[in-house]
């Protein structure tokens, strides 16, 4: 077992000021006498309801914006049984104990008449973002003049740690995106283009950052995984004594042939195995090893060292924890062992074994998944979700004459979540429909399709997905294409759910999680993701059919039942066990034919009788 402690780097001192927790935060509320005692109990109530939201005891729940992100912040908090309006409320009193703890800054400072001026140049859905911007600035005696990059790190800096921002990166990326385009859009705009921001605790560097000879490697590797199976039968095999190891598992064929790598993966997989390679190599970098001798791939894995180097820094990074990066890039480095260095078997068991303590395991759901599919199934907000696409489409009719281009983004929310109520696509697979390719019309000559069929090498898994399409999915289609999608298509862009004014594409991954993230937010109170609605999707189907796993790996495309089972065995079994309680619920309310019987009967034998005595191996002795 690879002893990840043995580099343990010494601790630096810390503050003795013990951290502020919500069992302090309610000692001190009890003394603000300058408070009313509605409001003192006001916020006590709100910090023990933040305490049983993150799930620990008060003393353990640390007010710091970022164990508060951790642990409170953008958790879909309906699952607790709080509302949406008094979590806002609960909130609030947080923020209020917080500034007033000097925990937090005030977020409602005055703009200075530069930026208020800048800012009224915009309409209001352009100021998102930047408003936060101009405070900052304002509260620092920063004119638009002089923001530049330095400006946006310092901001993001200071929202982590200074305000209870969800995420604070991501949201400076964005006001980032805002501040070019006006600059692009009117001449006049104050300041520079800023330049992407990189994260001070990324310790991953780009490919140009690494020598030629590395990169022409990784090139190589990545243009052999696409290889076919054929052309991997002839490379040249490697000359390796022990290749094959005790066991035989090395790549040498009995005619000294290469076995095939694997089959040939699709592009989007090698751009994310080649960031897993990349990831590794940072690592090694990282913890130390000059990066101008990274000359190839074989350099993660020789000397071996080199790997272990690699897969303990990402465990000590991760918190001495399994991540999904250790996971990934340990597996990355016990493919290039075996097919690229092909190093001996026994290297690769190695490295295998040293992958143990990084790989994350998926024995079902995860709990905040759990917490969003338990609060949706509620029978209220399941209604509600049942209905929100009909409720958005009719908002996106009524708006179409004035503001076309709103209705279209209104009824593409609808349509989606439409699609993944009734076809619990991939996220990936939602956004790549293609109007010429995917939706199958039996009679060309009519407009009504049929089914949705996604082709084997577009699957996750190698096998063809085809998912009949409803009538009222089919109405909705017809809908979108004929009176919104023009609205935003550009011409010639053939995807069902183009990208605003950007050619031939779709809308962007992270646009379309977003959108259903925030209408399901706003509608319903959680936020579902779109692979959150393939969650949905199966426990709604074992809940009325337990043990149907055969129904459940169609439905999703899963390679087997087993994933299935993996995934959802908790679900199925609660459906069991509910469907056991109704049964015992109805033999309860029949009635009985023998007078010894009755439960008045029973319950007189019962009050009568002298409790017998316990017998077992743990017992009487």
């Amino acid at each position: 077992m690879l002893d990840f402690h043995a580099a343990t780097p010494a601790e630096e001192v810390q503050d003795s000021t013990p951290p502020l927790t919500i069992a302090t935060a309610l000692r001190l509320v009890a003394g603000w006498q300058d408070l009313s005692a509605e409001r003192r109990r006001d916020l006590s109530s709100a910090l023990r309801t933040a305490a049983r939201v993150a799930g620990l005891p008060p003393d353990n729940v640390v007010l710091t914006p970022a164990f508060l992100r951790e642990r409170l912040i953008g958790q879909p908090i309906t699952g607790f049984g709080v509302s949406t309006s008094r979590w806002r409320n609960i909130l609030s009193g947080l923020r209020f104990v917080l500034r007033r703890c000097d925990v937090i800054d005030a977020d409602d400072i005055e703009r200075a008449p530069a930026w208020a001026a800048l800012l009224g140049r915009l309409a209001a859905l352009e100021r998102a973002g930047l408003a936060k911007l101009a405070e900052y600035c304002s509260a620092r005696g920063i004119a638009p003049e002089a923001v530049e990059l330095a400006t946006f790190q310092a901001f993001a800096g200071y929202l982590e740690a200074r305000t209870l921002t969800s995420r604070p990166r991501k949201f400076v990326g964005e006001v980032r995106s805002r501040w070019n385009r006006c600059h692009r859009r009117l001449g006049d705009w104050p300041g520079q283009e800023i330049a992407p921001i990189a994260n001070p605790k990324d310790y991953t560097l780009p490919e140009t950052a690494f020598p030629a000879e590395f990169v022409r490697d990784l090139d190589s590797f990545a243009a052999r995984l696409a290889a076919s199976v054929l052309d991997n039968l002839f490379d040249d095999p490697p000359d390796h004594e022990d290749d094959a190891g005790e066991d035989g598992d090395g790549d040498g064929g009995e005619d000294g042939a290469l076995t095939p790598l694997m089959k040939p993966l699709k592009a989007s997989s090698i751009r994310t195995r080649r960031d897993h390679i990349r990831w590794a190599a940072s690592a090694l970098v990282a913890s130390g090893y000059p990066i101008a001798q990274i000359t190839s791939l074989a350099t993660l894995v020789t000397p071996l060292d080199n790997a272990k180097t690699i897969i303990r820094y990402l465990y000590r990074r991760a918190g001495d924890k399994p991540s999904a990066a250790g996971m990934h890039v340990a597996e990355a480095l016990r493919i290039i062992a075996r097919h690229h260095a092909h190093l001996p078997a026994k290297a690769v068991e190695q490295i295998k074994r040293w992958a143990k303590p990084v790989k994350l395991s998926y024995p079902g759901m995860t709990e905040n998944n759990h917490r969003a599919i338990e609060a949706v199934l509620a029978p209220e907000r399941e209604a509600a979700l049942l209905e929100l696409p009909d409720a958005l489409k009719a908002v996106a009719r009524r708006m179409r004459p004035t503001d076309p281009k709103q209705a279209a983004g209104i009824f593409m929310r609808g349509l989606a979540i439409q699609f993944l109520t009734g076809i619990p696509l991939r996220l990936a697979n939602l956004i790549g429909l293609r109007l010429d390719q995917h939706l199958q019309r039996p009679d060309p000559k009519h407009t009504r399709n049929s089914h949705v069929r996604i082709p084997p090498e577009e699957a996750k898994t190698p096998r063809e997905i085809v998912m009949p399409v409803t009538r009222e999915i089919n109405d909705a289609l017809a809908e979108w294409v004929a009176d919104f999608r023009p609205a935003v298509a550009g011409q010639g862009c053939l995807y069902l759910f183009p990208g605003h004014d950007t050619g031939n594409r779709p809308v962007t991954p992270q646009a379309m999680r977003a959108a259903i993230k925030d209408t399901t937010a706003h509608h319903l109170g959680v936020a579902l993701s779109p692979h959150q609605f393939r969650h949905l999707a199966a426990q709604r189907l074992l809940a009325a059919h337990p043990g149907c796993w055969e129904a459940v790996r169609q439905l999703l495309a899963h390679a087997s039942t087993e994933t299935a089972r993996r995934h959802y065995a908790q679900e199925d079994t609660d459906a069991a066990c509910e469907m056991l309680d109704e049964i015992n619920r109805t033999h309860r309310k029949r009635p009985s034919h023998s007078k010894k019987a009755t439960g008045t009967a029973i319950g007189r034998r019962a009050a009568r009788s002298k409790p017998a005595a316990v017998k077992g191996p743990f017992h009487g002795r």
